[in-house]
């Protein structure tokens, strides 16, 4: 498991923001109370997937410092709206926090999915499947494979969905409650000048999960998509 510096110095590259745009927004959560508060270094406290989501959903999902925490608030308490996933879904009937943390621990489940599908695209391969699973699904987690997994921000909506070359898979939408009563309220009746939309995909959830997951857990997702160590260094 990884710390909160760990976690953001993992998921900067991706994003394309500076580090200091990034650790300026998770000590806004961190001192809201959204993130846990601790010593610094080695006494600093560990990342686990619900904080990593958090992180997803308030840091790499929010374009400025100033709308946080409104605007996790408000991303956290998205109510699933409609649903056309696998028979396995995760995400159902929850909302997108609950649903952003059951992908993460599940990843390496809806990896496996998604192998399945590589190797229905190559029915006639001379190639060994297992071969052709590692290979595609390290393209995937490094954003250049042909199917990827992606969560889509919008203002006041979101959808997670597995997408290819030739259009949406699966998907699953969430949109805000009218009934809840959190704080976020006074948010939602802010004028919107534009609609800003952020996504992150396979990349980053990968990289997530690598932080933040036991290494008995790392490594076998190492194997599965054909790195030779838990850290993410590849055969190649």
């Amino acid at each position: 498991m990884a710390q909160l510096t760990d976690l953001l110095r993992a998921l900067q590259p991706l994003d394309g923001r500076d580090k200091q745009t990034l650790y300026n927004s998770a000590r806004k959560l961190r001192n809201t109370g959204y993130l846990p508060k601790g010593k610094r270094g080695a006494g600093a406290p560990e990342m686990g997937f619900l904080e990593a989501a958090i992180v997803l959903l308030g840091v790499i999902g929010s374009t400025k410092a100033v709308d946080l925490p409104e605007r996790l608030v408000l991303l956290m308490d998205l109510k699933c709206s409609e649903s056309e996933w696998m028979s396995d879904d995760p995400t159902k009937g929850t909302n997108l926090l609950q649903a952003l943390v059951a992908l993460l621990s599940n990843l390496p489940t809806q990896l496996l999915e998604i192998g399945k599908l590589l190797v229905a695209r190559n029915p006639d391969s001379d190639d060994d499947e297992d071969d052709i699973t590692r290979t595609q699904l390290r393209d995937c987690v490094e954003g250049r494979g042909p199917i990827d997994l992606r969560v889509m921000l919008r203002n006041r909506s979101a959808r997670i969905e597995l997408i290819s070359s030739s259009g949406v898979l699966r998907h699953v939408d969430y949109v805000s409650n009218p009934y809840s009563d959190v704080a976020y309220l006074a948010y939602l009746d802010r004028p919107l000048d534009r609609e800003v939309i952020i996504q992150f995909g396979l990349p980053m959830l990968f990289q997530a999960y690598m932080c933040v997951a036991e290494d008995e857990d790392r490594e076998l997702m190492a194997a599965l998509v054909g790195y030779s160590k838990a850290e993410g260094s590849s055969d190649e």
